[in-house]
């Protein structure tokens, strides 16, 4: 007889209900310890040429500081490490972290003995240290059996962040703790590479940072030379942000602390002092190149203010608070970022054409540089390169913005160009009478007075005719005005064709006319008058019912006599038309110095 429960369910039933549950979570928790076992020991197999180390280390995060090392690598401590849940590993502010892991290895002899490599890609720790435990651990209170793994110096290593050393691999386990104090929350990127793929990889970086900063020190010396020849504010401002981002490069690839021989405390202040600069120098340029402080008041108190925080960055990393100074640089790298691309967005709404390229230069920036803060803040994985994209990111810039630059220069030139015709046209329009298109009376006394000091620095004659229609009013008032239009501009047409390129015809006023003839002689100019006086009088004009009604006009000459002003000339030559008219008119008469 089959007994049977409360639930309904045979004994049977509830063993095979029992072991239903208790398979999944059997099996759960050995992929669990097969997670933690694995995630601390790195087995090494022949075609591993670089192992990113993060999914297998374990931390243990020392807030106090004062662990050694043959406290943590003691076996009754293994509790104290823990596997690393995160994808990335990062260090707290503050805080000693100790990172371990371990290598094991089936290899050939051969490649057993491969140089291997561990890179550091930050050098923005202290007490960076790296210990070799032989076996799993060890429990003597003095660690005499540890090894300690010193830096290569980058002048051996060619490369710009810490590099250690490791001893070949051999039979069993090698474990390794490093230990790391860091001044704010940042990431640390741990590579583990072969001797060849390390060499490979410091000469493809190389060459990728030799190409930055030769487009760089390129743009800032071509641009320099632009400056030196046009004197234009904005290329200086140019040159000096380009100079302060290649600074700012170098020390974000590590390159100062080979060149300089620094030790991490002064490479961080260095580079603090370099993103500040660099970030001051962005605000400045921009503010100006987009004339900010006119076209957006609003947008430019903004920058303004965030620009206050590079000077921050600078201060507190001369002061070596690091803590301070990583937000304040945090937030001022977006600000310049941001807020450039926020102010060319809104300059190119109003119009103002070399934003396009600005906007385009400063997008490519943006790209580049937000790979840094998205992996500090653990939005991208630490493998991506974020120095390489902020160093393309800051060549197509610098490549950009010159072309932003030459587009203002020619929009510049245009506008000024149209400016210089326009104020052409305006003066013209000014000297210039409307109806006949001489030059009218202003222009004549200026025209005067130059022509004057002209003949006489060049001992030249310069001669005056000054003539008028006669009976102008009576033919008005038989014709018409619009006739008598017609009459006044033939007369200025005549005087045109008559005219040289260096003489000036003008309209005195009312049907008066007045014409300028720079080294012409008394006779030269009877005979100019001669013959404009017998071309006007065979004019005909078609008004109302007469197709042909006549008029003339009466010329007074006159000549430059040494010592003369030009009131006098003028009045000499207008007694002579006088006595023209009075004479009979339809004549030219000369009036000769007294």
């Amino acid at each position: 007889m089959i007994y049977k429960g409360l639930t309904g369910k045979t004994r049977l039933e509830k063993t095979r209900s029992r072991r239903r549950r208790i398979l999944p979570a059997l099996a759960l928790s050995l992929i669990f310890a097969q997670t933690i076992g694995s995630a601390s020991v790195i087995t090494l197999e022949p075609e591993d040429d670089a192992i990113w180390l993060a999914p297998h280390v374990e931390v243990f995060r020392d807030s106090t500081g004062e662990f050694s090392i043959a406290e943590v690598s003691a076996s009754s401590n293994e509790h104290l490490f823990e596997p690393l849940t995160a994808p990335d590993l990062f260090a707290h502010a503050n805080e000693v972290l100790w990172v371990h892991f371990r290598l094991s290895a089936d290899l050939p002899e051969t490649a057993a003995s491969t140089l291997r490599l561990l890179e550091i890609l930050n050098y923005r720790f202290d007490a960076l240290t790296l210990y070799q435990v032989p076996g799993s651990g060890i429990e003597t209170a003095d660690g005499a059996m540890v090894t300690e793994l010193s830096v290569i110096q980058p002048r051996e290593s060619g490369h710009n962040f810490p590099v250690f050393r490791l001893p070949a691999v051999g039979e069993g386990v090698q474990t390794y703790y490093l230990r790391l104090r860091a001044h704010a929350t940042m990431p640390v990127p741990m590579n583990l590479r072969t001797g060849d793929n390390f060499r490979r990889h410091v000469e493809r970086e190389a060459q990728i940072y030799g190409v930055v900063t030769g487009v760089l020190l390129s743009m800032f010396l071509f641009n320099g030379f632009i400056y030196v020849s046009l004197r234009d504010r904005i290329y200086l401002l140019y040159v000096t942000y380009i100079g302060s981002m290649l600074v700012y490069l170098h020390c974000l690839n590590g390159q100062h602390m080979a060149l300089l021989g620094l030790q991490p405390r002064y490479g961080v202040m260095m580079m603090w002092v370099c993103l500040g600069a660099v970030s001051f120098f962005a605000f400045v340029f921009v503010k100006a190149f987009l004339d900010t402080k006119h076209a957006t008041p609003g947008l430019h108190k903004m920058l303004s203010v965030v620009q206050a925080f590079a000077l921050g960055v600078i201060a507190f990393g001369l002061l070596g608070m690091n803590s301070v100074a990583h937000p304040m640089a945090m937030v001022t790298g977006l600000g310049v970022a941001g807020g450039g691309l926020a102010v060319g967005i809104v300059r190119l709404g109003q119009g103002y054409r070399p934003a396009r390229y600005f906007l385009m230069a400063w997008s490519a920036l943006l790209l580049g540089v937000m790979t840094l803060p998205l992996k500090e803040f653990g939005l991208l994985p630490q493998a991506v390169p974020g120095e390489l994209g902020t160093n393309l990111g800051a060549a197509a810039e610098a490549i950009l913005l010159s072309f932003a630059l030459a587009d203002r220069i020619r929009i510049l030139r245009k506008e000024k160009e149209e400016l210089v015709v326009s104020r052409a046209h305006y003066r013209k329009a000014s000297l210039t009478d409307e109806l006949t298109g001489l030059y009218n009376l202003r222009y004549f006394k200026e025209r005067l007075g130059w022509a004057i000091r002209q003949a006489v620095d060049a001992e030249q004659p310069l001669s005056l005719l000054m003539m008028d229609v006669d009976d102008f009013k009576q033919f008005n008032d038989t014709f018409g005005h619009q006739a008598g239009d017609e009459v006044l501009t033939r007369l200025a047409r005549l005087m045109r064709t008559s005219a040289r390129e260096s003489d000036a015809p003008c309209r005195y006023g009312g049907e008066e006319f007045v014409l300028l003839l720079p080294g012409t002689s008394l006779g030269g100019a009877i005979g100019v008058a001669e013959r404009l006086r017998q071309e006007f009088e065979a004019q005909r004009f078609e008004v109302g019912q007469r197709p042909s009604a006549r008029t003339s006009i009466s010329i007074g000459v006159a000549q430059l006599e040494p010592h003369e002003t030009g009131e006098h000339l003028i009045q000499r030559a207008d007694f002579a038309l006088y006595r023209a008219k009075s004479e009979g008119k339809n004549r030219v008469e000369v009036e000769a110095m007294a």
